[in-house]
C-alpha cells in the first residue's frame, strides 16, 4: 500500500464518528472535520519511521488487557495468552514485511 497525503485525508474522511475516541482522547469527529489541515502532518509523522529507521516513542506504547476465559479471576491460568487468537505464522509474516523480526 502506498501512502500519500491524499490517502491519509481519504481515510480521515471515512472515519466513523459514532465510535469512541482514540486512545489519545482525540474524538473521531474532530479528526474527520479537520482532515484537510491534519492530513499532511499525519503523513509526515507516518513516514518518519521507515525513512529514519526509528520508531517515535509514542508509537512504542500499547495498552494490553488480559482476556478472561473462565473460572476464578484470581488465577492467572484462567486468562487467555496474548496470541491465543492470532495465527502465529501469519502474524510473524506480517511483521517481517515491515522489517520486524519476531
Amino acid at each position: 500500500m502506498v501512502i500519500t497525503p491524499d490517502t491519509v485525508k481519504e481515510k480521515l474522511k471515512q472515519l466513523n464518528v459514532s465510535k469512541a475516541a482514540c486512545s489519545n482522547k482525540i474524538y473521531l469527529r474532530v479528526l474527520k472535520e479537520i482532515s484537510d489541515v491534519t492530513a499532511m502532518p499525519l503523513y509526515h509523522y507516518h513516514c518518519k519511521s521507515p525513512n529514519d529507521g526509528t520508531l517515535p516513542s509514542d508509537r512504542k506504547l500499547c495498552h494490553i488487557s488480559p482476556i478472561f476465559k473462565k473460572g476464578s479471576k484470581q488465577k492467572a491460568n484462567n486468562y487467555a495468552e496474548a496470541f491465543d487468537s492470532v495465527p502465529h505464522r501469519r502474524l510473524l509474516a506480517k511483521l517481517e514485511t515491515y522489517g520486524i523480526r519476531g
